[in-house]
């Protein structure tokens, strides 16, 4: 069993960070990337990592538990453990949410400055031009596929010539391409 709870634990002052995984390693590593490159998801502790340096850190497995339990363990963990604050480097006291966590005026602006303007929040319906720009402009960027492969791939499937697996070697896409491009799916207005 790979799943649990675990903590990363500053060896200097003592706090602790509590999570759950669903794979210790995977979840280290994700961990580990992250704060490396400055872009941990708890700012308490990448301002630790950035102060105290990789080697303050270990991470601990607590215990394990299935992968149905890991809320109700890591909600139990962090209510006994109280990794908030002065004692730890968690913001949320709710496992697996963001309830409890206070957002700040600032970045309340931030995020109201993003939605100005947004319509697809807003139930926004494009104009039949600029549907057919956006439909223009999407299919030749990164597009292996000309017109007439497509007409060759369901010509070919008709007459069962060659497998669709075949045909995803030989064009050099995936075979899932071949499968939409058959059913229309993709290239629908050919």
């Amino acid at each position: 069993m790979s799943s649990g709870i675990y903590e990363v634990h500053n060896k200097i002052n003592d706090k602790k960070y509590v999570g759950s995984a669903k794979n210790f390693k995977t979840r280290w590593y994700v961990h580990l990337c992250d704060l490396r490159h400055n872009k941990s998801h708890s700012i308490y502790l990448q301002r630790a990592w950035n102060k105290y340096g990789e080697g303050a850190f270990e991470f601990n497995i607590l215990f394990y538990c299935d992968v149905e339990n890991l809320i109700l363990f890591e909600q139990r963990a962090l209510d006994i453990l109280n990794p908030f604050k002065e004692f730890g480097y968690n913001i949320s006291p709710t496992a697996g949410s963001s309830l409890g966590i206070k957002h700040s005026k600032k970045f309340g602006r931030i995020v109201s400055k993003r939605m100005v303007g947004n319509k697809y929040a807003l139930g926004y319906k494009f104009t039949e031009e600029q549907r057919y720009r956006q439909r223009r402009h999407l299919r030749g960027r990164n597009n292996k596929l000309k017109p007439l492969h497509i007409f060759l791939i369901r010509e070919f499937y008709k007459k069962r010539w060659i497998t669709q697996k075949r045909m995803a070697e030989i064009l050099g896409v995936h075979k899932m391409t071949i499968s939409r491009i058959i059913t229309r799916k993709n290239w629908s207005w050919l």
